[in-house]
């Protein structure tokens, strides 16, 4: 079997972090807690859902979901406090529906930016 990896990071303050800054006015991630960071990233893969300006903002995450569901893929996602995954090839939706890549008890240290990490197989 062959993959393809594909990663893609992003410098800014994370995800979770620049929503609610957006949304609440939260200037760091002492202002909320875990699960709160985690319903703002669920949000920012909702269709529609954007910090910028443009009407025609919105769409990325959705589209980069769907692609991933065609592709049977596996994403990994590390933001802020939060590590995600999700695995595209077993689960039969193109929702963002991932699970925790560690254990509950485990407190992750916070990081600046956002990394995703895709693998699909190539034929």
């Amino acid at each position: 079997m062959r993959l393809v990896e594909l990663s893609v990071f992003d410098t800014g303050p994370g995800m979770g972090l620049r929503w609610l800054s957006e949304t609440k006015g939260y200037t760091r991630y002492s202002d909320f807690d875990a699960e709160e960071e985690l319903d703002a990233i669920q949000t920012c893969f909702e269709k529609h859902s954007t910090t910028k300006a443009s009407q025609f903002s919105g769409l990325g995450l959705t589209m980069a979901l769907m692609a991933m569901k065609r592709l049977n893929a596996f994403m990994t996602l590390r933001t802020g406090r939060v590590g995600l995954y999700q695995d595209f090839s077993v689960e039969k939706t193109e929702a963002f529906k991932p699970r925790s890549r560690f254990s509950p008890r485990q407190r992750l240290s916070e990081i600046a930016g956002t990394a995703y990490t895709i693998w699909f197989r190539v034929r």
